[in-house]
């Protein structure tokens, strides 16, 4: 079983189409059962990555969901171009990474409970505006 300290090495194109792949490590730095747990960058792409998952049972008027909630603070790379590729690509890129694992927990969801509730996206916090990123 994953817990604190385990490691995941995964590599990925920076941007469609492009010739080469970057590799990233990330390790648990803590885990809490059934509740949540945090990974963070060992070696890849930013300055620093932090990326908490919870995960809580709640009781809507007489129905249990669970909520998952991510909050992910990171630093993109140093000087102007790590700037302009947060600016221009890393944060949209980030932001549809998680939109399509949102849809791929509720496709998961629906294969083993029913009913499967989604928040809009306009209902998620917006990213701050300090000089770590929150998403």
């Amino acid at each position: 079983m994953a817990g604190a300290g385990s490691r995941i090495t995964l590599s990925f194109r920076p941007f469609p189409g492009s010739p080469f792949r970057v590799r990233w490590q990330a390790e648990i730095a803590d885990f809490v059962l059934n509740s949540s747990f945090t990974d963070r960058q060992v070696e890849g792409p930013f300055v620093f990555w932090h990326h908490t998952h919870r995960i809580r049972g709640v009781d809507r008027g007489g129905i249990n969901i669970t909520v998952i909630h991510d909050q992910v603070e990171y630093q993109p790379p140093m000087g102007v171009l790590g700037r302009f590729a947060n600016r221009f690509f890393i944060r949209k890129q980030l932001e549809r990474t998680f939109a399509y694992r949102q849809a791929r927990v509720v496709e998961l969801m629906r294969q083993f409970m029913k009913p499967v509730v989604t928040i809009p996206q306009s209902q998620v916090p917006h990213p701050a505006t300090n000089g770590k990123r929150t998403a």
